[in-house]
Order: structure tokens, then sequence, then C-alpha cells
């Protein structure tokens, strides 16, 4: 005879009021832990991202807006920007996120406090401090691309500057006869030429390559700046509800492997004493010495009557 293992409604249902009631009670904890919890409160500051239109048209302009929101949300909990809005708090932010707002060149700057004023204060510093960074970071570059633009308007000059006494000199040498003075007139022609060039290029610098960079520069500013947070909503009863059913699931579980162990376990014992149990019986069972004993051989040991008359 062989034990087969439980299903898993066999192994479970013995145990059910035990399962449930050690379920409600996890449930019951959970939900008290989490109502004795202090009462925390959040606030949401907006921090702006636009853009110049640029020649393309207004929707580059916005897609690129949106961007640099995703990119600037990255800052707001950098190191750089938490210890500047701590200074202008004199205390800490404790827990913040910024998220950009789908389709939307907002970042969403969120911080939490154990009053309505301090969540509240803690999101405007860090948007304040948002803004503050982001409007140094791209002063540096401005500064830098300047210093890029000037470096190539004094190798500009320096060349003009060249050219323009090079033309003097072949001036005054083509007002005189003959060849050298054919040569050098030749020459002015060639040099004017260049001199032109370089003016145009220096003219396109100074129109374009300043103007890109400071006209392309990004607005950035808080536009939201909120005076009191709003309590956390606490859930304690969805996660009274969700302890309970993780305890209930588990416990079950628990309950179906003990009972596939025992069942093994009654297998195992089972299939032991199947193996050595019962003596033969010299392969049917008969105690062979006492039979013998008795004058009750088998017919196959027993001497025929006729042996017996021999005898």
């Amino acid at each position: 005879m062989s034990d087969t293992a439980p299903t898993r409604l066999d192994a479970i249902w013995p145990a059910k009021w035990l399962i449930v009631a050690v379920a409600l009670l996890l449930g019951a904890g959970v939900f008290l832990y989490v109502k004795a919890q202090p009462v925390s409160y959040s606030a949401q500051s907006s921090v702006r991202v636009t853009v110049p239109q640029t020649k393309n048209g207004a929707r580059d302009s916005a897609l690129a807006s949106e961007e640099l929101a995703a990119q600037y949300a990255q800052y707001a909990t950098s190191t750089d920007v938490r210890s500047s809005a701590e200074k202008r708090l004199g205390a800490g932010v404790g827990q913040v996120t910024a998220v950009p707002l789908n389709n939307y060149n907002l970042i969403a700057v969120t911080a939490s406090g154990s009053t309505a004023k301090q969540a509240a204060a803690r999101s405007n510093a860090v948007a304040e401090a948002l803004v503050d960074y982001v409007t140094t970071v791209n002063s540096s570059v401005v500064s830098a691309a300047s210093k890029r633009v000037k470096a190539q308007l004094d190798s500009l000059d320096s060349q003009i500057t060249s050219i323009r006494a090079q033309i003097k000199k072949l001036q005054a040498v083509a007002q005189g006869t003959g060849r050298a003075a054919d040569l050098a007139q030749a020459e002015v022609a060639s040099q004017q030429s260049l001199l032109s060039n370089l003016l145009n290029v220096q003219q396109n610098t100074l129109s374009g390559s300043t103007n890109d960079i400071l006209v392309g520069q990004p607005d950035v500013a808080v536009v939201d700046q909120p005076q009191v947070g709003s309590p956390v909503t606490k859930h304690a009863p969805l996660y009274a509800v969700v302890a309970f059913l993780v305890a209930l699931l588990a416990l079950s579980e628990v309950a179906v492997l003990r009972a596939r162990v025992r069942a093994r376990g009654r297998t195992t014992r089972s299939s032991r004493s199947s193996s050595s149990g019962a003596a033969p019986e010299d392969e049917q069972g008969l105690d062979i010495p006492n039979t013998l004993a008795n004058g009750n051989a088998p017919a196959a040991t027993r001497p025929s009557a006729s042996a017996r008359s021999l005898r």
C-alpha cells in the first residue's frame, strides 16, 4: 500500500481556522502600526523651464523645454542643490523628489515634513536652490562660449590688421611703374579679396555665435510656491488588507508543505515495513520445524503407505 500526496485543499482544510486567525492578527497589527505613525505633510513646488523660440518654430522650442525639464529634474536631488537648500533653511530638507510633468515644461519638486509649514518651506527651498544652480551652470556655459568667441574674434582682428598693413605697403609699390608695380597691383586685389572674406567672417561671428549663445539660454523660474503642505494619507486599511492576504498565502503554503512532508514520511515507513515484514513460509509462510515435529510433514516429504508396509 502507498500513500498519495494530499491535494492543496486537503492540506489546508484542517488548519483553515488557524491560518485565518493568524492572518487576521497580522493584518490587524499592520493596521495599528500604520495608524500609530505620526502625521506627516507633503508640499509641491513647481519650476518652469522655457527655451526661447528658435528659427525652427514653436514646436521645437516646446520639445526642447520638456527635454531640459527632464534633465534639470535630476539636479534637484544632487548634493549641490540639497546643500544650497539646507543653507537657506538652516536645517535639513529631508526626503525630496523631483519629477518632470509629462507633456509640460514643468518640474514638480515634492518635500515632506512633520508640519505643514515645514513641508512647504522645504519644497520651496529646494525649488529656489534648483533655479540658482541651473542659472549658475548656464552662466558658466555662456562664459565659456563667450571666451571661445572672443578668441576667434581676436584671431580675426589680428589677421585683418596684418592684411591691411600688407595692402598699404603693396599700394605704395603699385603707384610706381614697371613689372613690380603690376605685380603689386595684382597682389593688392588678392589681399583685398581675402580681407573682404575675413570681414564677413568677423561680422557673422559677432551677429551669429554670440547671439545664439545668449538668446538660446533657457529661462528657469519657480512658478508655484505653496504656503503650507497637505497631510499625507496613511492608507492603513489598504496596508492591512495586503498584509492579511500575504499572510494567508504564506501560511497556506506552509500547511501544504508540511502535509506533503508528512505524507512522504508515511510512504517511506510503509515501504520499509513491507520490505522487511513477514518471514518466508518456506516460500509459502509455513513453520517447517514445528510442522515436522507434529508429524504434519508436507506430502512431498511424508513416506507413502507402500513404503511403510515394506518397512
